[in-house]
């Protein structure tokens, strides 16, 4: 069985170090860049729940066998929307308020006057 030597201070350093520069480079990395992440992630969300939606709403209307049970399906299927907008508003709205706030921030960096 082979033994390991135990390895020097610097060895650790060189193999713990991206780790470590990865989690320094999010700190300093462009605002911009992350409110785009966050968009991107939030809109990725949506899709795929109004995919689910319009799935179980296609899979409804197929089963639907008179007028008021395809009127059901359409009801569930708006409920459903309305359920999605509402969970994903509240990020939505913060995010709008971090890209003023960063507007607002690099106006004021530049000598623009705000409005």
């Amino acid at each position: 069985m082979k033994t390991l030597k135990p390895l020097p201070l610097f060895a650790i350093l060189l193999l713990t170090g991206p780790g470590l520069t990865q989690a320094d480079t999010a700190a300093d990395e462009d605002p911009r860049q992350a409110l785009f992440r966050e968009r991107r992630e939030i809109e990725h969300i949506s899709h795929h729940e109004r995919i689910r939606i319009l799935q179980q709403a296609d899979a409804c209307i197929a089963q639907a066998e008179n007028r008021r049970a395809y009127r059901q399906c359409e009801q569930q299927e708006q409920a459903a929307r309305k359920a999605l907008r509402q969970r994903l508003r509240p990020r939505l709205q913060a995010l709008r308020e971090r890209v003023r706030a960063l507007r607002a921030e690099r106006r004021a960096r530049s000598g623009q006057p705000t409005g």
